[in-house]
């Protein structure tokens, strides 16, 4: 508060004077915001802090001049699917939400937002966060196969197709083939170069399938096969050294096999008792009958 003397002179020299008193009333200024640009891994985990804006943090979003205290709502998100990973608090912390970032989706995401003083008036001012994301390697997904195959086929016959989902939107993708132990063994089968898949415009991810083929004849057979099952496991492996496994089965069918029989030689008497054996003709059924 100041006061001063005032004293009012008219045109004919007559005098008075007064005091006069000036109260200051402190006037409410609005926030001061910042509009930072922060890295963040799409491997992030849910709830991870991708930026830490609060009052008590180094690196506030916003302060405010007269000491107030500042609040912070979201005004806009770009692209609007960011609304779906991050989330901003009332206190100035933008963290991870389900499902989470994801890189292939989007590359940046910008967060509008305004930060509001316990002042006066309640005064507003905007700032925006500008989250890059980054992109990590990522296994690719896999999909087997369950066929029913007749046995006794021949080399080449394609048992069944393996397919690869990835991510990444530049990835390779080779296979490997175990067998469990069901009689058979791993060399019985081939997997062939995997292809790639088109896919939907604008979709930055990559696909690929491959044939696995029968590559000894042999192998194929219900006879030595436990239960009639060859059970699979799949290995697939990205440019990124990224595995992931999936299985796949074989259902042999047992197809009814011809006896095989050997020459055979003989002599007898000709006189010989009805039912006398004149010769052994050997023979056997693939199928135990």
């Amino acid at each position: 508060m100041h006061s001063f003397d005032v004293e009012v002179v008219d045109p004919e020299n007559a005098k008075t004077t007064g005091r006069v008193t000036v109260e200051l009333v402190n006037a409410n200024f609005p926030p001061s915001t910042t509009s930072p640009s922060v890295d963040a891994s799409e491997g992030l985990a849910l709830g991870a802090v991708v930026f830490d804006g609060s009052a008590t943090s180094d690196t506030p979003l916003a302060t405010d001049s007269d000491g107030d205290s500042i609040t912070y709502t979201v005004t806009k998100m770009t692209p609007p699917k960011a609304a779906d990973s991050l989330a901003l608090s009332i206190s100035g912390v933008l963290t991870v939400v389900f499902p989470g970032l994801d890189f292939e989706n989007s590359q940046t995401h910008i967060i509008e937002y305004l930060a509001q003083d316990s002042g006066n008036g309640r005064l507003q001012t905007a700032g925006v966060i500008t989250v890059n994301v980054q992109n990590e390697p990522e296994a690719p997904t896999l999909q087997g196969f369950d066929i029913n195959q007749d046995e006794n086929q021949a080399v080449g016959t394609i048992m069944g197709t393996v397919s690869s989902f990835d991510d990444d939107d530049d990835a390779t993708a080779t296979f490997v083939v175990q067998v469990r132990g069901t009689g058979v063994a791993s060399t019985c089968f081939d997997i062939s170069m995997p292809r790639e898949l088109a896919l939907a415009t604008g979709v930055t991810s990559t696909s690929f399938e491959a044939d696995m083929t029968l590559k000894d004849a042999s192998c194929l057979n219900f006879e030595i096969i436990v239960g009639g099952r060859i059970e699979l496991d799949i290995i697939g492996t990205d440019n990124d050294g990224m595995s992931s496994n999936t299985t796949a089965l074989i259902r042999v069918n047992d197809v009814n096999e011809s006896p095989s029989t050997e020459d055979a030689e003989g002599a007898v008497s000709e006189v010989v008792v009805p039912g006398t054996e004149v010769v052994f003709v050997p023979c056997s059924d693939p199928d135990n009958e």
